[in-house]
């Protein structure tokens, strides 16, 4: 996509996408737009991976462990987390900040999309699924193998994956 190669992405780490707007590393600075894929029988409806903050009732500081999660995902700290780290954040609020949308201008149509997000399936054996299919795509994609192959044998071991 930085090299003007790919016309889309249906996924797009927010982490990667600063990249894109960056004219040392980017043939495409300022031209790419994100927004959510079109759904197939409904709206659009990212996939949503999410990371969980909780904390365990017999947690030795559950306190103060509470009150650390109460911070890290104040409006405050996620702006700060998002301005420096380039994370995006947890509240829809600092999707709209004006200081926040200045420095990622995607940040309204990546929240937009969030509205509508969807998790994906969980199964006992996603993280084999997620290697073998991600393993066989990155084969496709630069040439070692023809697609229809690389998704065939991807699909026959993601099969046997499942089965065991």
């Amino acid at each position: 996509l930085q090299q003007g190669r790919v016309a889309m992405s249906i996924e797009l780490w927010p982490s990667w996408a600063p990249s894109l707007d960056d004219p040392a590393v980017s043939k495409v600075a300022g031209l790419v737009e994100i927004n959510a894929a079109p759904g197939e029988k409904t709206g659009p409806a990212p996939m949503l991976g999410t990371w969980l903050l909780g904390v365990a009732a017999d947690a030795p500081n559950a306190e103060e462990a509470k009150d650390f999660v109460t911070f890290v995902t104040s409006p405050e700290m996620q702006k700060r987390i998002a301005l420096e780290v380039g994370i995006p954040p947890t509240r829809a609020s600092v999707y709209g900040d004006p200081e926040v949308v200045a420095k990622y201008r995607w940040y309204p149509n990546q929240r937009e999309a969030l509205m509508n997000a969807r998790p994906r399936p969980r199964i006992t054996q996603w993280s084999k699924v997620e290697a073998i299919l991600g393993d066989y795509l990155q084969l496709a994609l630069i040439g070692e193998m023809a697609a229809k192959d690389a998704l065939a044998e991807a699909q026959a071991r993601i099969e046997r994956a499942l089965s065991r």
